[in-house]
């Protein structure tokens, strides 16, 4: 019975379109990385070819952001 109500969280989850943050998208790759035993690699480019433009340019401008200073701007 659990197992079944969290299976429907995790399908009503990705249902939901929530704006990509870099800790979102790493806990998405190491869900893949788990559920599909592909690589760290693979399941990162599939999941950055599947995001769309905003999502795209928000990731990247939060890693440049964190890459440069160390915190994320808001």
């Amino acid at each position: 019975m659990l197992s079944s109500a969290k299976r429907r969280m995790l399908v009503l989850e990705r249902s939901i379109h929530l704006p990509i943050t870099a800790a979102r998208f790493l806990s998405l790759v190491e869900e893949r990385v788990r559920l599909t035993g592909a690589s760290f690699d693979d399941a990162s480019q599939s999941l950055i070819v599947s995001l769309n433009d905003q999502d795209l340019y928000c990731l990247t401008e939060e890693l440049e952001q964190r890459a440069t200073s160390g915190t994320p701007r808001r």
